[in-house]
C-alpha cells in the first residue's frame, strides 16, 4: 500500500487525527487525488451547519486551518510552475467517478 494511499483512507475516514496536523503541501502538487480527499475533509466539517459546536474544539479549528493553508500553498507553487489548480486537475481525472 502507497503512502497516498494510506493518507486518503485518513481523510476520508472523516475524523480528525492528530497527524494531520504535520500534512505538507508537497505531498499534493502532483497528486489532484490526494487533494480532493483533503478538501472533502475540510468541507465535510466546515459545510455542515447542523455541527454542534463542541464537536469541533481547537485543535480540531486548527488543523483544518492547516490542511486549508496547505492546499492554498500547493496551488500557489502549482501556479508558479504554470501547472492549473488541483482542482481543476481533478475534474480532468478519468477515474474522478470512482473516487
Amino acid at each position: 500500500m502507497s503512502d497516498n494511499t494510506v493518507l486518503i483512507d485518513l481523510f476520508d475516514q472523516g475524523e480528525f487525527h492528530e497527524i494531520m496536523i504535520m500534512f505538507h503541501h508537497s505531498l499534493v502538487h502532483d497528486n489532484p487525488i490526494l487533494a480532493n480527499s483533503v478538501a472533502e475533509f475540510i468541507f465535510r466539517w466546515t459545510d455542515d451547519t447542523s455541527l454542534d459546536p463542541e464537536d469541533v474544539g481547537e485543535a480540531e479549528v486548527t488543523i483544518i486551518r492547516h490542511l486549508t493553508e496547505q492546499l492554498i500553498k500547493a496551488d500557489e507553487v502549482r501556479f508558479s510552475k504554470k501547472k492549473c489548480p488541483l482542482a481543476q486537475e481533478y475534474e480532468y481525472l478519468i477515474s474522478t467517478e470512482i473516487h
